[in-house]
């Protein structure tokens, strides 16, 4: 709709169309998350190393989506439940384990935070490798223009949408800012390469020589989290173009 208003129906239909195809594979790079947290959920942290179940596990699990979507209001299930459940109590925990850790170890000089500096937070247009995280980062806020879509729900829908994408965007950076630094200073210097959400809370337990359950228990939070998110994310992209089709944008067969 905003596209449209302002560049006409085609280029209304070219926007629409092209959330919609690059939804595919970037839903399946986050579904691929699932997968990982699923092993360690249950004890078995090896199945995240299995291609072939994750291949597997992300079939059935877009399909599940997809027909709990068709029986369910799950956009509204998931801002409801799952941005308690999936969000902020797992953030919650992860944070409340990386500040006690760190208040126990205090500044790792082993870890990857040894060289840390105000000045190297802000990343080198000359540096590839710095480049290739921020663009990995930029790419999780791309999809925030698909919750327009449910614009139409809200009552104050001119004051209560911008305050809403503000707030998100706010805390998420914070968020992720945060954690970020408390992951670091426990992570060895070197070329490690975190490919579990959960490794960084399995690595304070290490650290506080705490129960390793409450990675499972944060596995379990953060599996709610994105797959409930995933549910409403899959959809946006595909009732913005039902709406180019009610518009008459798309051929009839």
């Amino acid at each position: 709709m905003w596209v449209k208003t302002a560049f006409g129906p085609k280029w209304g239909f070219t926007s629409s169309w092209l959330l919609w195809v690059q939804m595919f594979p970037s839903m399946v790079m986050i579904a691929s998350t699932l997968c990982p947290l699923f092993g360690v959920m249950i004890g078995q942290d090896q199945l995240g190393d299995n291609h072939w179940f994750t291949l597997a596990f992300i079939i059935v699990f877009y399909w599940l989506i997809t027909l709990l979507n068709l029986k369910f209001d799950m956009a509204k299930i998931g801002g409801a439940i799952g941005i308690w459940l999936g969000v902020y109590l797992p953030m919650g925990l992860m944070f409340i384990l990386g500040l006690a850790a760190f208040l126990k170890r205090g500044l790792d000089p082993h870890s990857m935070l040894v060289a840390f500096s105000l000045h190297g937070t802000i990343p080198s247009l000359t540096d590839t490798k710095s480049l290739q995280y921020v663009s990995a980062v930029a790419f999780i806020f791309t999809g925030i223009s698909t919750t327009g879509v449910y614009a139409p729900r809200l009552k104050k829908v001119t004051h209560d949408f911008p305050l809403g994408l503000l707030l998100a965007l706010t805390v998420v950076v914070l968020l992720n800012l945060v954690n970020a630094f408390l992951i670091a200073n426990v992570i060895p210097a070197g070329s490690d390469q975190l490919d579990n959400i959960a490794e960084p809370v399995i690595r304070y337990c290490q650290v506080l020589g705490w129960p390793s359950w409450l990675a499972q228990v944060f596995s379990l939070l953060a599996f709610l989290g994105v797959a409930l998110q995933l549910s409403t994310w899959v959809t946006g992209p595909s009732q913005m173009m039902a709406e180019v089709a009610k518009d008459g944008l798309l051929p009839a067969k």
